[in-house]
């Protein structure tokens, strides 16, 4: 269902219209994607994470830095279900309704991708997260 909303003729607002449309539904392994070196791919599809997730187990291991927007009640789901090769990094973006923490970003990062500690840190000072270069 998609809501349409109505203007009149002088561009005033009449109200909403409710639409059922159908649209073709395929996996993400099924779009055969190649990214280039160093490419990231965000997931952000209101409650659907899960099933892109696994729609696209293949595709999502290709990318360099995997990013999913999760609600809080859904991590430990979307965290079981990102294939072995990513790490959880970071949790950015926080989103809050109602004064309450509802939605996150998860960032994850794959194994292979290697990053260098920036230039000026001192050898031993702490390693600060997002701080670090391709």
């Amino acid at each position: 269902k998609i809501v349409k909303s109505e203007v009149n003729d002088a561009g005033l607002y009449t109200g909403n219209r409710q639409e059922i449309i159908s649209v073709p539904v395929v996996t993400l392994d099924s779009l055969n994607i190649e990214p280039a070196e160093h490419s990231i791919i965000k997931i952000d599809v209101d409650g659907y994470d899960t099933d892109v997730l696994l729609g696209g187990k293949d595709t999502v291991t290709k990318f360099d830095i995997l990013i999913v927007e999760s609600k809080l009640k859904d991590i430990n789901k979307i965290t079981s279900i990102v294939p072995d090769c990513f790490i959880l990094w970071d949790i950015v973006n926080l989103s809050y309704g109602y004064g309450h923490l509802g939605e996150v970003d998860l960032v994850f990062k794959h194994n292979k991708l290697e990053l260098d500690q920036p230039k000026g840190f001192i050898k031993n000072q702490p390693f600060r997260q997002g701080g670090e270069h391709i």
